[in-house]
């Protein structure tokens, strides 16, 4: 769909070597949390994708809009309840997302 994407994760997250891979595989850039600060990231996107993160709140608070991505366990499923406090839009498989996207 020709869109920018740009990748933030925690170093010390566990997911993020496999999501250093990915980023240099598809040539997309990657920015560690830990060494940048939030407004810096989000005043260079238009719309953001994540799951249980109060990244969220920092975009919606910046006017920026949120998907909600979450194919994971149930159980934890909007832990923080910001998906149904917002009516964010919700995404669980590649499709949901492209979709969405295609509204847009």
């Amino acid at each position: 769909l020709h869109y920018n994407v740009k990748l933030r994760v925690r170093s010390a997250g566990k997911r993020y070597r496999v999501i250093q891979k990915l980023s240099e595989k598809y040539q997309t850039p990657i920015e560690n949390a830990k060494f940048t600060h939030i407004n810096n990231f989000l005043n260079k996107v238009d719309l953001l994708i994540c799951g249980n993160s109060n990244v969220s709140l920092d975009a919606i608070k910046c006017n920026i809009p949120v998907v909600y991505y979450w194919n994971g366990d149930k159980e934890i499923y909007d832990y923080y309840g910001i998906v149904e406090f917002f009516g964010l839009p919700i995404a669980r498989s590649e499709e949901d997302i492209k979709n969405i996207f295609l509204k847009i």
